[in-house]
């Protein structure tokens, strides 16, 4: 009778360690999925910082007054 139960405790044991491996495979799955960008918006994000950067630099360059000596 002993034996039968332990089996089953066993069983239930490795059941539920199953179970918590599936679960964070799952949960490692996802937060690995959220962090991931794919490359196309990586490089489209470069581009954009790029771009506004460039913007920016000559918006500057454009608001100073051009200072010239009058030789």
């Amino acid at each position: 009778m002993y034996a039968s139960i332990d089996r089953e405790l066993s069983r239930q044991h490795r059941e539920e360690i199953r179970q918590e491996v599936a679960a964070n495979r799952l949960a490692g799955m996802a937060r690995a999925n959220r962090e991931r960008r794919p490359y196309v918006v990586r490089d489209l994000s470069w581009e954009l910082a790029r771009y506004l950067d460039a913007e920016t630099v000559s918006e500057s360059a454009s608001a100073r007054p051009n200072i010239t000596s009058g030789n």
